[in-house]
């Protein structure tokens, strides 16, 4: 059972995840986020200490449980290797469908600022990589996957290459919609498959 605390913190930060998209992180102030949140300007600060460590928490929270998804698609899903990265593509690009706000928040706010080095939050990012690397390394061993590229590389460039269609969309210089999601999904995993996947 969730306790009051727990519920009246989620209730912030989910009203700040929605004003950081709307008004930007420099843009917002704790009272358009206590306002949105149907609470008291102080109470904010009874869980938070400032707006910053607002946002650090909106990035960790979600963070882990992205991890946590990520690693269990990559590393313990009995799956071929292809339907695995089919998978990832599928999830990543679902995220920005059932929450655009917050992949705004995390792209244009926490991963693309100066913020996102000096937190220290940078070695949570590399944890994603290392996961995908991981089951690229995985697929090599068992032959499914090319030996002749490394994996890191191409856990990077199969990455990149998601966040920059994510990052198009939520800057709105794409011109996709939800209806092309599943294209896309199609798109990205055929274009990564066709550099990866070991030939007979």
């Amino acid at each position: 059972m969730v306790n009051e605390a727990t519920d009246k913190r989620s209730v912030i930060m989910a009203a700040a995840i929605k004003t950081f998209a709307q008004k930007g992180y420099h843009g917002t102030r704790v009272s358009d986020i206590a306002k949105e949140a149907g609470v008291a300007y102080g109470l904010v600060y009874h869980y938070f200490e400032n707006k910053e460590q607002l946002l650090n928490s909106i990035f960790h929270d979600n963070w882990q449980v992205f991890l946590r998804a990520l690693q269990q698609i990559c590393l313990l899903e009995k799956h071929p290797f292809q339907e695995r990265v089919q998978n990832l593509v599928g999830f990543l690009l679902d995220t920005y469908e059932h929450n655009p706000e917050l992949l705004k928040v995390l792209i244009v706010e926490v991963t693309r600022s100066n913020r996102f080095q000096e937190t220290g939050s940078l070695q949570m990012f590399r944890e994603a990589f290392d996961t995908v690397a991981k089951m690229i390394r995985r697929a090599q061993k068992s032959g499914e996957a090319r030996k002749d590229i490394d994996a890191r590389l191409s856990a990077f460039v199969l990455l990149g290459c998601i966040d920059t269609v994510l990052s198009a969309m939520v800057v709105g210089v794409s011109t996709f919609g939800h209806k092309d999601t599943e294209q896309l999904k199609l798109a990205i995993a055929n274009y990564a498959l066709g550099g990866l996947t070991a030939r007979p």
